[in-house]
């Protein structure tokens, strides 16, 4: 799988994520069309409005914006 290391950034900046991690097999050989990609993100202090709840799979849990 090709990185876009610019626009991984640019996303970054958006939503206020400090720090951004791939792992798994999107970073392996045996990546394929249908893997998922799995990542861990930190976002920045003090965001206001930004619930985190429990990660999951399929967007299931992970950052809801509140109000």
């Amino acid at each position: 799988m090709e990185i876009d290391r610019k626009r991984i950034a640019e996303f970054c900046r958006r939503w206020k994520i400090a720090e951004f991690s791939l792992f798994g097999s999107a970073l392996r050989e045996d990546f394929e069309t249908q893997s998922d990609v799995d990542v861990l993100v930190g976002f920045e202090a003090d965001i206001p409005g930004l619930s985190v709840g429990h990660a999951g799979r399929k967007n299931k849990g992970g950052c809801t914006p509140v109000g």
